[in-house]
């Protein structure tokens, strides 16, 4: 298995990582979203069991979160999205954006009771962002629930 995944997040588990699946091992990647494709590097490896670090979201939760809080222009938001749904369909996501909010609350990354997100500013650069309202959070799932099940 390479030293660096790109994985498909499924779900959110408690601590807040991300749980994602490769080559029958169980990944854990913090600072991401359930339906978020991104690229990550194993840190540790303990049986079928990898905690890796996050290198690149390359999905569409942050950038719908960006452009939701004014960081990111819509449009580049769009094509983002559009990108990585032209790459293959997103994984079907079955859980509601209130129930991912309140879970990024016990995040280990969670700060003060503020959420760290790493979101793009425009294409190709990125930054760091604690101060997301959580109806954008709840927006931006909803609208990946909605893009996992086909409806665009």
């Amino acid at each position: 298995m390479p030293d660096e995944l790109r994985i498909s997040i499924e779900k959110l588990v408690y601590g807040g990582d991300g749980l994602a699946h490769a080559d029958g091992n169980t990944v854990f990647v913090p600072y991401v979203l359930p339906g978020e494709q991104v690229r990550a590097a194993v840190r540790t490896r303990k049986k079928k069991l990898i905690h890796t670090s996050l290198v690149k979201v390359e999905q569409v939760a942050a950038a719908r979160i960006a452009a939701g809080v004014g960081k990111l222009d819509e449009r580049d938001a769009e094509r983002i999205s559009q990108v990585t749904r032209d790459v293959g369909p997103l994984p079907k996501l079955n859980v509601r954006g209130t129930s991912i909010a309140r879970r990024l609350h016990s995040d280990k990354k969670t700060r003060n009771g503020k959420v760290h997100f790493v979101l793009p500013t425009e294409i190709g650069k990125v930054e760091v962002v604690n101060d997301v309202p959580e109806e954008v959070v709840r927006a931006a799932v909803e609208e990946i629930r909605e893009l996992s099940r086909g409806k665009s």
